[in-house]
């Protein structure tokens, strides 16, 4: 069994990497947004769920917000699949939260479709 000190330095050193790849595609949307927009916004959805991890839940449910806002920009996009791009983020707000999708029924139970 692991040490949790341990467990809880791995989620420390995974948050800092969430957080790096932000802000390396941050930059690369500015070069180029339609190439990196996707990756920009599925890393953003991976912050928000690491920084739920580590009892960070406000930061994490704002990392949330965005990456939702991030994947319905990208929803026009793509017309014959754009649920793809809005889902994760759908799930991610209970993790964020802590509050069970069955209490949202907006947000739908994780791993049916809405």
């Amino acid at each position: 069994m692991s040490d949790p000190s341990d467990v809880e330095a791995r989620r420390v050193e995974g948050l800092a990497a969430a957080q790096e790849a932000v802000q390396l595609y941050q930059e690369l949307v500015e070069s180029n947004r339609d190439a990196h927009l996707p990756n920009l916004a599925r890393s953003v959805n991976n912050l928000a769920v690491d920084l739920a991890e580590v009892d960070r839940r406000v930061e994490g449910l704002a990392a949330t917000q965005e990456a939702a806002q991030l994947y319905q920009e990208l929803a026009p996009e793509h017309p014959r699949h754009p649920r793809p791009f809005v889902t994760p983020s759908r799930r991610t707000l209970p993790t964020a939260g802590r509050r069970p999708a069955a209490a949202d029924p907006d947000l739908g139970a994780p791993g049916t479709p809405d």
